[in-house]
C-alpha cells in the first residue's frame, strides 16, 4: 500500500525506492491514516551528521489540515540528535520551495540535473 501510494505522487524515474526499500526502511517512515488508508506519508534517511528528507507526499485533499507540516514536525521531533536536514526539490517547484521555507529550511541553491541514458 505504501508503495501505492508513493507512486501515485512521483515520477517512477525519480522515486528510487523499490517496495523491498521500503520494507527495509519502515523505522523510517512517517504515514498519516485516515479510514485506515494511508493518507500523507514521509520518508528519511539518517546519516551520522544529517538526515535526509528522501519524500514527502499528502493528498490532495487533505491540503487543508497542514498534515505535511505535521509530518515535518513529528521528522523533526523523532531526530533532535541531528542538526542538518536536508533535502532535494526541483527548482520549478515553487510550491514545496515555499512550504520549506515556511518550515525554516535555507537553500543554498545547488543545481543537480539527473539524465537518463534511455
Amino acid at each position: 500500500e505504501l508503495y501505492s501510494f508513493f507512486r501515485k505522487y512521483f515520477d517512477p524515474y525519480l522515486f528510487y525506492f523499490s517496495q523491498k526499500n521500503l520494507e527495509e526502511k519502515i523505522p523510517n517512515i512517517l504515514v498519516y491514516k485516515e479510514n485506515q488508508k494511508i493518507r500523507a506519508a514521509l520518508i528519511y534517511t539518517q546519516t551520522l551528521n544529517a538526515n535526509f528528507l528522501d519524500f514527502i507526499a499528502v493528498d490532495r485533499n487533505l491540503k487543508h489540515k497542514n498534515v505535511a507540516f505535521a509530518l515535518l514536525n513529528h521528522y523533526f521531533a523523532a531526530n533532535t540528535q541531528n542538526k542538518f536536514f536536508k533535502l532535494f526539490v526541483e527548482e520549478k517547484n515553487q510550491k514545496a520551495i515555499n512550504f520549506y521555507k515556511r518550515a525554516g529550511f535555507c537553500f543554498n541553491h545547488i543545481n543537480l540535473k539527473f539524465y537518463r541514458n534511455f
